[in-house]
């Protein structure tokens, strides 16, 4: 994991001034990590209002604390059984993070993704989930990456190709699919999106399939059709289904640092989100976006992509990600 603290951690232990000396440049190391102005000020707050924090050197021992309280801020992202009142995700996803059930939590272990339950599933019907987000931030290897996981728990699966904008989009999801081993349904180029999601889920129906991944366009140019589009394709789900789809998740690129923010504003105008996957996070040094993006989106982080290996879009979770900040490289 890149670790965004590594010039923190050398900042602090390396000096000798107290906290209110220091706060300056520790405010101006935090955005420059891409913490984000929100959650700068949320560390800042918490770090001032502690009677231990008196030098460089107690900041850093309740800088964990207070990174951890940000992270957990989201009842769905807490490591106990409260939830705060707050609707979860109504399905598990394969990999360890359970989002489903009575007293479950982002960080409830499910070995499996079960068929759907609870109020307005239809038992036999496929979990379907939606994925969205900006062209080139790794939708569609998500997907991929995603229902093989889902194959190998023994789940089969349907991808559909409802980006009818770009050739390139439903061709990669193709070898996705042939290479997973899941069923494909795709159209011609410039057809309705909302006919291959109708088409599709309406395949799935009728061919016992247990999960749905729809691949959406990404295109920025025109806001007003984007939400139209996003709109349509998701009344058409719960037309098919008689239920709402099971998640709608939005794809971010780690790499974009604080611009990710502008993306989240824009699509949860198009669409409620579910919760958020961070791809390429492997890539880059800025690792505090996770805590911007925590802080001001009360989104939950659902999964992040750490490589190029299917087992690299690894689950997100809280305790975990903080832990190995503070272990890693200490000094």
């Amino acid at each position: 994991m890149n670790n965004f603290l590594t010039p923190i951690k050398s900042f602090l232990f390396r000096s000798k001034k107290t906290f209110s000396e220091i706060k300056d440049e520790l405010e101006e190391l935090l955005l420059v990590a891409d913490v984000g102005v929100d959650a700068t000020k949320k560390l800042l707050n918490e770090l001032t209002h502690d009677k231990n924090v008196v030098d460089a050197e107690s900041a850093y021992a309740a800088l964990k604390k207070a990174c951890l309280k940000i992270v957990k801020m989201d009842p769905r992202l807490r490591g106990d059984d409260n939830d705060g009142g707050m609707t979860k995700i109504k399905s598990p996803l394969p990999g360890g993070e359970g989002v489903k059930g009575e007293g479950e939590n982002l960080n409830t272990p499910h070995p499996a993704p079960s068929p759907p339950r609870g109020e307005g599933n239809i038992q036999g019907s496929p979990l379907v989930y939606f994925f969205i987000g900006v062209n080139g931030v790794g939708k569609t290897t998500t997907i991929g990456k995603l229902g093989a996981q889902f194959v190998q728990k023994g789940k089969k699966v349907c991808c559909i190709a409802a980006d009818t904008f770009r050739a390139a989009s439903g061709e990669q999801l193709e070898i996705w699919a042939k290479r997973i081993g899941a069923e494909l349904v795709s159209s011609k180029m410039g057809a309705d999106p909302a006919s291959v999601v109708y088409e599709g889920i309406t395949q799935a129906l009728t061919s016992q399939v247990d999960v749905v991944l729809i691949d959406t366009a990404g295109r920025l140019q025109t806001k007003t059709n984007l939400m139209q589009e996003l709109s349509k394709m998701t009344r058409i789900a719960a037309k098919v289904l008689g239920r709402n789809a099971d998640g709608i998740f939005l794809v971010l690129d780690a790499t974009t640092g604080q611009n990710a923010l502008s993306q989240v504003e824009l699509f949860s105008q198009a669409a409620p989100i579910s919760g958020l996957v961070l791809t390429k996070y492997d890539s880059t040094a800025k690792g505090g976006i996770i805590l911007s993006l925590v802080a001001k989106t009360k989104l939950p982080l659902l999964y992040m992509g750490v490589g190029e290996k299917t087992e690299d879009l690894i689950p997100f979770n809280a305790e975990r990600f903080v832990d190995e900040l503070f272990n890693e490289g200490e000094m």
